[in-house]
């Protein structure tokens, strides 16, 4: 499948302490571009669907510092910076302070 042209501009910040919020109208290639860069990367990685209920489960947690382990032991990456990838994440708004947290504090 062909990149998009959005494709080389958030790789080259995948790195990049803050997180990618890739945004737009229904059906323009969002989760195409996500896909193709989760299939990219090499690091510890988790792909969620919050259109799925059952994905977001791993992030009901009320401490989110087991939220961060149990995550990093589903990517099997103990020590290394995990890159989460969430599709539909409007279907689960307190997912917004979750991943905050986990980035401040891990660098996720």
């Amino acid at each position: 499948m062909k990149k998009r042209l959005l494709y080389d501009s958030i790789i080259k910040h995948i790195n990049h302490k803050n997180a990618i919020v890739i945004t737009g109208m229904r059906q323009v290639g969002k989760t195409t571009i996500m896909r193709q860069i989760y299939d990219t990367i090499d690091t510890p990685k988790l792909w969620f669907d919050f259109e799925n209920p059952l994905d977001a489960i791993p992030f009901e947690d009320i401490d989110y510092k087991s939220i961060y382990h149990n995550l990093n032991k589903l990517a099997g990456g103990e020590g290394k910076r995990l890159t989460i990838f969430i599709d539909e994440i409007q279907n689960f708004p307190e997912i917004t302070k979750i991943m905050k947290y986990h980035i401040d504090h891990y660098k996720v």
